[in-house]
């Protein structure tokens, strides 16, 4: 399975014109026997003219982690809507920093101070021997660096809950 980024636009168009008001993030550990689904509902993407600002009405979590310690934690935590920042475009809501310069990719970032919550676009851990930085891949709660080895997808998706 190869990496790729769908484009802000049709991110947009897909939630606007074609009404997909449900997204889902999957993050599988080892296996689909140990994932993480959070599905969110009432979603709304601005266009470029609110820097495609993300809010949502409701979130939940499923899982089938035969360990469940509770490490995986909601990626958009912000109130209201969250305008997606990239390093070269700081639309996050940090004063200090500029978010997505810290994690080296973009995403819809609250808060980076000391670090970036969630960086699911990040530099992936291979061995495990990585040292620890803001520009690798995280998520709220988690350090991925413990699960290089288990780690094997992040998955975001629009999907029709009717």
């Amino acid at each position: 399975m190869r990496d790729f980024w769908l484009g802000l636009d049709k991110i947009h168009y897909l939630n606007a014109v074609a009404r997909l008001q449900q997204l889902n993030m999957v993050i599988n550990l080892g296996s689909d026997l140990n994932s993480y689904t959070f599905v969110y509902t009432g979603v709304v993407v601005g266009g470029a003219d609110t820097n495609y600002s993300l809010s949502y009405t409701d979130v939940t979590v499923v899982t089938n982690d035969t360990n469940p310690d509770g490490r995986f934690l909601n990626c958009f935590s912000g109130n209201g809507p969250v305008p997606f920042s990239t390093p070269d475009a700081d639309h996050d809501r940090d004063l200090n920093l500029n978010c997505a310069a810290e994690a080296g990719a973009g995403w819809w970032f609250s808060q980076c101070d000391p670090n970036p919550e969630c960086n699911p676009l990040g530099l992936h851990y291979v061995t495990g021997n990585e040292a620890v930085t803001p520009k690798r891949m995280r998520f709220n709660g988690v350090e991925m660096q413990k699960h290089a080895y288990d780690f094997t997808l992040f998955r975001m998706y629009f999907s029709d809950p009717y």
